[in-house]
């Protein structure tokens, strides 16, 4: 069981980061290969689901659940968006 964490925590990282207050999406995936996720929870209480395909960002979805301050790093831009946020809003960014 404690290895079957461990590769979650792994893949997990893949996927989306939320370290220091900011949320990347697909920061090590490879570009050549479409992903998705859905809900995947990072710091803060914010639940995430993005996809990629053909090496671009194609959806981000990030909902708020206590409410708070989302930091998240734009993946079209590359620029860190912070925005306040009240629970259970829904926030969809695109390209």
């Amino acid at each position: 069981m404690p290895e079957s964490i461990g590769v979650a925590a792994v893949v997990t990282e893949f996927l989306m980061q939320s370290v220091g207050g900011i949320i990347r999406v697909f920061p090590c995936y490879p570009k050549e290969q479409d992903a998705k996720f859905t809900n995947l929870r990072a710091q803060g209480g914010f639940l995430v689901s993005a996809e990629q395909k053909d090496g671009k960002v194609t959806k981000l979805e990030i909902t708020s659940t206590v409410g708070g301050t989302l930091r998240v790093l734009n993946p079209w831009l590359g620029q860190i968006v912070e925005r306040a946020t009240r629970p259970g809003q829904r926030l969809v960014f695109t390209g």
